[in-house]
């Protein structure tokens, strides 16, 4: 290759070179400086902000950017010198001032879009439940070239809650609040048209109260940008809470392998929870029961006796699924273990239920005091029983004594709050099957050498 080729190969690519330095420059980003003001800005403007921040504190969390084009302007100025001598004598004073010119920026503040985008943020859920995860998805018909999506409460200041489990490809996770990793998700930088993008939140186990999902969204080749919210969403009441377990209410949880020794309410196999109260009057009891029930076939139960061998009067609340995905209660009275259970006179009534997925869960209130044959003397000790089976119609089918979960003592109201777990993780299940396997081949072996 002759040496004026050579030439022109470098200049060539030198150019190509500058041209894409000039792209990069010339595109606005979301950044942590981002986090408040949903604003992108420019590569310049973030480097000269980070390096703010590095000189102030290496760990210090992401601060408030600059808002308007004034702030910008102040933010990029590296420096300015001010020299001030003053002569004074008995007839004049002079004053000499001398500053250094502050560098500007490439890209002025991008502007907000004004005119109309047809984007929703939508979520598959009407509300959110704790440690829960739901769909957040962006829908739009025209492409956008960049994005910024959090959850925020709705009201005071903007408070950015929950995590994303799941995101993009193209996407990557962004921790605005030290106390929540990947709080926040921004697009990769990249001269790309985006479609519709969807995101795997969880909310944390706190009520957060009422939020929100905002979307900010670059458009127009990535020169303006605009804001956008999804409707609200309030906390669902279900699954319940465990933080005020033996605190302010008593608690059964009966966890698998699957969640774990402490499982998580949603993770349990059966859930639940007591809460005595003395207004209004007459005093009662408020009962929620959760559990896994994936066909209408099967119901929970909370049952109280005093009687751990016979389970004679046991009064017992049951909540089932109907093929319709309705929720109900029942109220039944057993004499003894000899005998099928009887529908109660009384019946109960549904306060609230939710269905989520295979997890059903109901609450009820029964009255502790009274006269009345629906009143359940709390204050008298009892064994709690927990356990579930199978239904058919208004007949319920108990299980066996030794499978229903019991409380290992007499439990009065007047007690402190328990909270009682049950752990099965399948161990003893696998020793079984193990030992009746290796019994098996024994046997075989005998027999064996018997023919033989």
């Amino acid at each position: 290759m002759k040496p004026h080729h050579v030439c022109i190969l470098m200049l060539v690519t030198a150019t190509l070179q500058a041209g894409m330095r000039s792209a990069e420059a010339q595109t606005y980003r979301y950044s942590k400086f981002s986090c408040q003001d949903l604003r992108p800005r420019g590569p310049e403007v973030i480097r000269i902000l980070e390096g703010q921040q590095n000189k102030v504190n290496h760990v210090q969390p992401p601060t408030t950017a600059p808002q308007t084009k004034q702030e910008e302007n102040s933010t990029v100025s590296t420096s300015t010198t001010t020299t001030t001598t003053t002569t004074t004598t008995t007839t004049s004073t002079t004053t000499t001032t001398t500053t250094t010119a502050a560098p500007r920026t490439t890209l002025p503040p991008i502007r907000e879009f004004e005119g109309t985008l047809d984007l929703q943020v939508v979520t598959n859920e009407k509300s959110y439940r704790r440690l829960k995860t739901l769909q957040v998805t962006l829908q739009s018909p025209e492409y956008i070239n960049g994005f910024m999506v959090q959850a925020r409460k709705v009201g005071g200041e903007a408070e950015i809650v929950g995590r994303f489990m799941r995101i993009p490809h193209r996407a990557e996770y962004l921790t605005c609040n030290a106390s929540t990793p990947d709080d926040t998700v921004i697009n990769e930088w990249a001269p790309l048209r985006l479609a519709n993008q969807t995101f795997t939140w969880m909310a944390p186990e706190r009520d957060l109260g009422i939020i929100e999902f905002v979307a900010s969204v670059l458009m127009k080749k990535g020169t303006q940008y605009k804001v956008f919210r999804s409707e609200q969403l309030d906390l669902n009441l279900y699954p319940v809470s465990t933080k005020d377990c033996a605190v302010s209410k008593s608690c059964f949880r009966y966890c698998m392998r699957n969640g774990g020794p402490s499982c998580a309410a949603h993770t349990s196999r059966f859930m639940a929870t007591l809460h005595h109260h003395n207004e209004p009057q007459p005093k009662g009891v408020t009962i929620t029961v959760g559990g896994q029930l994936p066909d209408p076939s099967g119901y929970l139960a909370v049952a109280f006796s005093r009687d751990p061998r016979h389970l004679k009067n046991m009064d017992i609340s049951v909540c089932y699924r109907t093929e319709e995905d309705q929720v109900g209660v029942e109220h039944y009275l057993l004499e003894s273990i000899d005998y099928p259970p009887d529908l109660h006179l009384d019946e109960l009534t549904l306060d609230t239920s939710d269905i989520d997925e295979d997890y059903t869960w109901c609450t009820f209130t029964r009255p502790t005091e009274g006269q009345g044959s629906n009143a359940i003397h709390l204050d008298t000790p009892h064994y709690y029983y927990y356990f579930w089976g199978t239904r058919n119609g208004s007949t319920i089918f108990l299980p066996h004594p030794t499978s229903m979960k019991r409380s290992s003592k007499l439990i009065s109201a007047k007690d402190k709050p328990f909270n009682h777990i049950i752990y099965n993780s399948g161990q003893q299940i696998e020793k079984r099957s193990i030992f009746t396997v290796v019994a098996a081949c024994l046997l075989m072996l005998v027999l064996h050498f018997l023919c033989w």
